[in-house]
């Protein structure tokens, strides 16, 4: 969509944008976080940093900073360890329980994020609810592990056709939810068609069975000053309105 991947409006705001998500990301930190290989000084180095002579330094003298060092190497670690499983652990606490996508918690903090940072630089962006119409169908007819596969299916089909910087998310129910970063209203309606269409071309493989979904879209922009609720509920509304289109 051209209107979207050659948006004028404030390119250095798009790489703001990109550079704060990005420190999000950091912040929320991996999955796996390798560990860092420990600093461990030789003994010889540590005599010469706290000044100690040479003449001073009797095997008793050495063993006893070897054995400083070891207890310094073990905290160290666990230091760590620590810091690995806290980011591990925020990395959870935003993430949804099967699909690739930030949950409600991680979307909404965001969505915060870009109605603040869009009235800071005086840009637009948009939010998109893409809801699946058809969803109860094929819970009854296939089972909820079908409807799992429509929905990744569904948020693979969305992520492809989206830039970096804009955000995919779910709130906990069945919807898929979508930060537009600097999209205008019209830009945006004319991704949620594109949208609608992709998923509507794509379906699934269940035992067998090809799934597909029905899919509405809402589209709201997000006015400066406006709350994370009140731009879903906007959003909302305006899918519940084109479904009775």
């Amino acid at each position: 969509m051209a209107g979207i991947n050659e948006s004028s409006p404030i390119s250095a705001a798009r790489s703001t944008v990109d550079k704060q998500r990005q420190d999000g990301e950091r912040k929320r930190g991996p999955k796996e976080k390798p560990k860092r290989p420990p600093m461990r000084e030789s003994v010889s180095d540590v005599i010469f940093i706290m000044g100690i002579p040479a003449a001073e330094v009797t095997p008793k003298v050495q063993e006893a900073i070897s054995i400083i060092m070891n207890e310094l190497d073990h905290m160290r670690g666990q230091m760590n360890y620590a810091h690995d499983h806290i980011a591990w652990l925020e990395g959870l606490s935003e993430e949804h329980s099967f699909l690739p996508v930030m949950n409600a918690r991680g979307f909404m903090r965001e969505l915060s994020r870009i109605i603040t940072h869009s009235a800071r630089m005086e840009t637009v962006s948009s939010l998109l609810c893409v809801h699946f119409m058809n969803i109860e169908d094929i819970r009854r007819d296939h089972g909820y592990a079908a409807v799992k596969s429509a929905l990744t299916n569904a948020v693979d089909v969305i992520s492809g056709k989206l830039r970096a910087t804009d955000i995919i998310g779910s709130l906990g129910g069945d919807d898929i939810w979508v930060i537009l970063t600097v999209v205008n209203g019209e830009e945006a309606k004319m991704k949620a068609l594109e949208l609608t269409r992709a998923i509507e071309e794509s379906g699934a493989v269940h035992k067998g069975d090809v799934i597909f979904l029905k899919p509405a879209c809402g589209v709201h922009v997000l006015p400066a000053g406006e709350t994370g609720e009140a731009a879903v509920d906007a959003a909302d509304h305006d899918m519940r309105a084109e479904i009775r289109r």
